[in-house]
């Protein structure tokens, strides 16, 4: 049975981390998936707190 014939979509979208050591985007291309694009995403870490709350 086609999954489309079960949920009605035409479409699947997912997402996952490039950097996983699992290989995510390998897994996902090999069952036909294709990428759309890339969003990149930015981390700046909050600076360290003094033990008096300055």
């Amino acid at each position: 049975m086609e999954l489309r014939s079960i949920c009605g979509a035409s479409t699947v979208r997912l997402s996952t981390v490039a950097e996983f050591r699992t290989r995510a985007k390998d897994l996902y291309h090999s069952v036909g998936f294709r990428l759309l694009k890339e969003s990149p995403r930015y981390r700046k870490p909050f600076p360290e707190r003094s033990a008096n709350g300055s």
